[in-house]
């Protein structure tokens, strides 16, 4: 990881300049390090919890609700870390077969909410 990576999760001061290339990318890692913790038992919110602070949490949830990857991830996207996340039909979603937008944006934006209704 370069040291601008790394400023990227812990600095307020880069905030500003992180792009949504910037929250894939930390995203990655976070991924790389759930899954080398896979024997353990350690959630994902938890490697987002300890990857990345609180501001910087929030922060990448503005910057995710930025994406136009396609109309159905504006869907009860989450813009906030206080937003209730919607129960979702997992048979709408499975048989939806028109869907073939593989963006992660919508995902990690949830993710980072929960991260705010574990603590």
């Amino acid at each position: 990881m370069t040291k601008a990576r790394k400023t990227l999760i812990r600095s307020e001061n880069s905030l500003k300049q992180a792009t949504l290339k910037d929250v894939f990318y930390v995203f990655e890692k976070i991924i790389n390090k759930y899954n080398e913790h896979s024997t353990k038992n350690i959630s994902f919110v938890d490697c987002i919890l300890e990857t990345i602070n609180k501001n910087t949490r929030e922060n990448y949830i503005k910057i995710l609700s930025t994406c136009n990857c396609c109309e159905r991830h504006r869907i009860n996207f989450p813009k906030q870390s206080n937003e209730k996340l919607p129960n979702i039909n997992m048979a709408n979603k499975i048989n939806n077969s028109k869907n073939i937008c593989r963006c992660p944006c919508r995902n990690y934006a949830r993710f980072l909410v929960r991260t705010f209704n574990n603590q």
